[in-house]
């Protein structure tokens, strides 16, 4: 079956929308990344679950949709066992990243939202591949009209994302971006 990771993901992701009920009392609590809960209760499960979780059906078919393309485009390139183990390390590493930055804007800054607020979904990882897939392409761009090298066109996604879409994890989606950029960096 062509792109078997893709699909898996997306289906669990839906999945998780629809919260089974025999999942949903177990997978609940660990279904919203709160870093305070993680550094100081030790729920780590929050690192892996938050990310196939979405709080609404719109949230859901954005984050799946932007996901099919560069999956598609991932798991053809590594393959598949290679796919997944990049998907994990991006679901890994962008929370953890995301839990450090909470972290220390909670106790060197004072600034406790982050700190105690929560975030879910799948963005970190679709913004982890497409910094990958923009970062490989060192070629210029036509976007909204400018041409822009293709390493930008990601901190422009992240800035546009924030202005239209004010609610989202702006620190969840940077988050991604950073694990991807770790992965990179020489």
């Amino acid at each position: 079956m062509k792109y078997i990771i893709t699909k898996s993901i997306i289906i669990i992701n839906f999945l998780m929308y629809v919260q089974l009920d025999c999942l949903t009392k177990l997978l609940s609590y660990y279904s919203v990344l709160r870093p305070v809960q993680v550094l100081e209760n030790g729920n780590y499960g929050q690192l892996i679950i938050s990310n196939i979780s979405h709080s609404t059906l719109f949230h859901l078919l954005i984050n799946m949709l932007s996901f099919y393309n560069f999956g598609k485009y991932f798991e053809q390139r590594l393959g598949s066992k290679r796919f997944s183990f990049l998907l994990l390390y991006f679901g890994l590493a962008s929370k953890i990243i995301q839990v450090f930055i909470s972290f220390m804007q909670h106790y060197l800054c004072g600034y406790n939202y982050f700190y105690y607020s929560g975030s879910l979904g799948f963005s970190c990882i679709v913004f982890s591949l497409r910094y990958l897939y923009y970062f490989e392409r060192n070629q210029q761009r036509l976007l909204y009209g400018f041409l822009v090298k293709s390493k930008y066109i990601i901190w422009i996604e992240l800035l546009l994302m924030t202005i239209a879409m004010p609610m989202s994890s702006f620190i969840g989606h940077l988050s991604g971006i950073l694990a991807s950029m770790l992965l990179t960096c020489k």
